[in-house]
């Protein structure tokens, strides 16, 4: 049997044939499953048409199918469609929709009653100095808890701590993108 489920045109024949074999699927998780997988083989082609056609699948899905398992999924590929076409916003909320299980590296809380520090959050009234201090601990732990992965701890994007690397040693960077679609070399020359 063929991936029915993966098609990456949508012509009048594909819909037909995606259909009328969806409309077989018994269970409310294989519908939402097969609709999520098909919307997200239409959005790697990056063509106009089909990402409004991915976004009517996904919508579809979330209305009709809400399958917890697939919604996640079916918001993070919403959000990364408004991304491309630069609504950030509306990104930022589809990706706030998908609340992923994240895994605590750090539970302040726990950490506060540990070093016995009363952390009070918005606007209450605090020392400044034993805040920092504090926030600093965080940020210690948090960077010897992820070691290689952090890669700034002041606010600059990844791009800049590259190009930073890449110019104190003298280097250069070559990418040949197909998957990415000229995004690595894109956010690299994107920094002044």
């Amino acid at each position: 049997m063929s991936d029915w489920f993966r098609k990456r045109s949508w012509t009048p024949e594909d819909q037909a044939d995606f259909w009328r074999r969806h409309r077989r699927c018994r269970s409310v998780y294989n519908r939402a499953q097969f609709l999520r997988i098909q919307a997200f083989h239409l959005a790697e082609t990056r063509q106009r048409e089909l990402m409004e056609a991915t976004m009517k699948l996904l919508n579809l899905m979330s209305a009709e199918f809400p399958e917890p398992s697939q919604l996640s999924c079916a918001h993070v590929e919403r959000g990364d469609i408004f991304l491309q076409r630069g609504r950030v916003d509306e990104a930022l909320a589809e990706y706030r929709k998908a609340a992923p299980a994240w895994e605590t590296v750090l539970d302040l809380d726990a950490l506060g009653k540990a070093e016995h520090e009363n952390w009070v959050w918005e606007g209450a009234e605090a020392d400044a100095g034993a805040v920092h201090a504090a926030l600093n601990r965080a940020v210690d732990e948090v960077c010897e808890t992820l070691a290689r992965d952090v890669y700034s701890t002041d606010g600059r994007a990844m791009e800049e701590v590259v190009g930073a690397l890449l110019a104190a040693r003298g280097w250069r960077i070559a990418a040949a993108e197909s998957c990415t679609g000229g995004l690595i070399t894109s956010r690299l020359t994107d920094v002044p």
